[in-house]
């Protein structure tokens, strides 16, 4: 039983640190994909801004490679949300198995502590029917 429970405690601690571990890594793309698309952006702003002002750029070239990188960055944010969402499914699932394995070795306690009770009184019985023997 200490076995089981010991192992049950280490798949618990494991399945935390993992899910947690997953869980900063991709709020960390995330966050490192917005802050990359905010600079895009008020960079396309700033281009487009120069090219209305001094009329070097043809449009052309704006609305291929500019906006191409937009969307680029929006598409990877886009999937990024996405897998955060699986992540966060995946992350629901590990915590019902937490709680589901949580209550396993809560209810292997349990038993553990009735089979002491039970060995205690089948020792007292044991004692007593042994000494009225004698």
């Amino acid at each position: 039983m200490e076995e089981e429970r010991t192992c049950l405690r280490s798949q618990l601690e494991e399945l935390k640190q993992e899910t947690d571990a997953q869980l900063r890594n991709h709020e960390e793309t995330i966050s490192l994909l917005v802050s990359e698309k905010t600079s895009l952006t008020s960079q396309l702003h700033r281009l487009v801004e120069v090219e209305t002002s001094t009329g070097q750029w043809s449009r052309s070239i704006l609305n291929t490679d500019l906006y191409s990188g937009a969307h680029n960055a929006e598409s990877s944010l886009e999937q990024e949300k996405a897998k955060n969402a699986d992540l966060e499914s995946q992350r629901e699932k590990l915590h019902n198995h937490v709680s589901l394995i949580t209550s396993q070795f809560d209810s292997l306690q349990r038993k553990e502590k009735e089979m002491d009770e039970k060995s205690k009184e089948q020792v007292c019985t044991m004692f007593c029917i042994h000494f009225r023997i004698s």
